[in-house]
Formats: C-alpha cells, structure tokens, sequence
C-alpha cells in the first residue's frame, strides 16, 4: 500500500487491510516511536508487545547531546541492551540516567522514563532477541 505520511489515518487504514486479508495472532510490533502508529497498533492490535526500536532509540537519545559527545554516549548505551535480563537491563539504564544527569538531563529524563518500551525483546527466548530488538537488522 502506497503512503504519502506516517499519520494515524494511514496506519489505521493500512492495518485494518492487513486484517481484512486475514491477518491474525500479531504478538509483537517492532517500530519507532511514531505517535500514528501506536495508536493505530493499540487500535487494530489490543493486546499486542510493543518494541520500540533500540537502533531508532538510541539514536534519539544521541540526538539530544552535542556530537562531540556521541561516540562516548553511544559506547555506554550499548551497554543495557547486551544485558542478559530486563532487569540488568533497567539496572543499567538507571545507573547510565543517574550518571548523565547533571550534564545530559534530555538523555537522563529520556533514559528513565522510555527505556522499558525498549525491552519488550527481553521478554521473549533469547534466540529471538537480534531479530525482534530493532527494525534495523541485517
């Protein structure tokens, strides 16, 4: 299907020609955190896991600091997702929130209070975790 913006409108109708043709059982949706798109999701998927997508993520969260900055940053955020819990996962993106605080607060605040919509893999058999984790696998 062809679409000239990423609004509800279009996520809505795309997702209800997705079901028309007999699309079913959706557990998970992989996706950046576009606003249409969610709510199209809690819309034609009550029920469903939503990952947003760490690549995407991340590079939000780099977005807000200089980029002198984002090669360090980046080598640190990288971290939470190599965890092997959620919770090493969440322990790890605390400890980088509270560390970044003072000199980072967007990339605190965002750190803190998004990064669970960024571990939803985590609740799935590792194996799938490359795959699941980000829109962006190769």
């Amino acid at each position: 299907m062809i679409a000239n913006s990423e609004t509800y409108e279009t996520y809505d109708r795309i997702f209800g020609s997705l079901k028309e043709r007999g699309l079913s059982g959706v557990m998970l949706v992989v996706s950046d955190n576009h606003k249409g798109l969610r709510k199209a999701l809690e819309k034609n998927f009550q029920g469903i896991s939503w990952q947003r997508c760490v690549f995407h993520f991340i590079r939000n969260m780099l977005d807000s600091v200089p980029r002198k900055k984002r090669a360090y940053l980046y080598s640190d955020l990288k971290t939470i997702f190599l965890c092997s819990s959620k919770e090493d996962a969440l322990s790890r993106a605390y400890e980088l929130s509270a560390k970044f605080e003072k000199h980072y607060p967007e990339l605190s605040n965002m750190l803190r209070d998004d990064i669970e919509d960024s571990l939803s893999f985590m609740n799935y058999p590792i194996e799938h975790w490359a795959r699941i984790k980000t829109t962006n696998v190769t």
